[in-house]
């Protein structure tokens, strides 16, 4: 049941509808048309056109096939190229699709973030990371006297994250 389903979505809509109206209403104005039509007179000027250009009007049957070849050889070019380009191209080794290989690095863009701003700070001056600052001292003397990090080592660290680095 579940595999109908999913053919009925990959089917691509059909165009009976634009068949049967180009049967019914588009082929009759054009069987008409080509009733009235003078072939023998489109015939007559063609053949005077290469004439005139100096080319011998037993070829025009040649090149006008030669130019139905060359039209059916880039509609199929064209079907082929848009097919490729609709499926999603792997990349073996990172398991991407060819897309996002190519996307531009969000990275390489020249932003720059902007300053935050306080206007508690920017009033009374106030420090808001006074507190952790506390706290972290007071985890660094606790791993002294523990013994994690040694008194180099404090002193390294606490002078570190005196400067904010």
């Amino acid at each position: 049941m579940d595999n109908k389903n999913e053919n009925k979505k990959n089917k691509k809509p059909g165009r009976t509808g634009l068949i049967i109206f180009l049967i019914a209403f588009v082929l009759p104005q054009l069987i008409a048309a080509v009733d009235e039509f003078d072939f023998d007179y489109l015939l007559w000027r063609l053949r005077h056109w290469a004439f005139q250009l100096g080319i011998d009007p037993e070829l025009l049957p040649v090149i006008g096939a030669g130019i139905v070849v060359l039209i059916v050889l880039l509609i199929a070019a064209g079907k082929r190229r848009k097919s490729v380009e609709d499926k999603p191209v792997r990349n073996d080794r990172a398991g991407r699709t060819a897309a996002a290989t190519q996307r531009p690095d969000p990275r390489n863009r020249s932003f720059t973030p902007p300053e935050p701003k306080c206007i508690v700070c920017d009033h009374t001056g106030e420090d808001h990371f006074v507190r952790d600052k506390q706290q972290r001292i007071a985890q660094l003397d606790e791993w002294l006297k523990n013994g994690l990090i040694d008194r180099e080592e404090y002193r390294v660290l606490k002078s570190r994250y005196e400067r904010d680095l």
